[in-house]
């Protein structure tokens, strides 16, 4: 399985990841200079503000809700990862990736209740 962890490297070949690195063993990589410094997971802006990953979600949620009825999905931020006809399917189908927002769509016309 191919992993990419996002990090800087200075001029004297020092490389600082950006998020946490979990391997179990030893591992072969490929390091690819980017010509901007930006980072690759930049959050998305509007109106020059940063835009809450919740509301990336919501959106997502709201254009593709008749796409995915009655499916679980896996989004990050407004990235649809996987999806599937069971939650355990679609874990499955994120190798365990952290950070996902799960959750099963619904119609419009759907009224949930929960009790409190």
């Amino acid at each position: 399985m191919l992993t990419t962890i996002e990090a800087e490297i200075d001029v004297n070949g020092k490389v600082t990841f950006l998020e946490p690195l979990k391997i179990s063993k030893k591992s072969r990589v490929i390091i690819t200079l980017l010509n901007e410094i930006k980072p690759i997971n930049q959050a998305k802006k509007t109106n020059g503000k940063p835009k809450n990953d919740n509301n990336l979600q919501l959106e997502w949620l709201k254009a593709n809700r008749d796409k995915f009825s009655g499916k679980y999905v896996a989004l990050d931020g407004d990235v649809l990862i996987a999806h599937a006809e069971t939650l355990q399917e679609v874990r499955r189908k994120t190798n365990g990736k952290a950070n996902l927002f799960i959750v099963k769509v619904f119609s419009e016309e759907t009224i949930i209740s929960a009790g409190l």
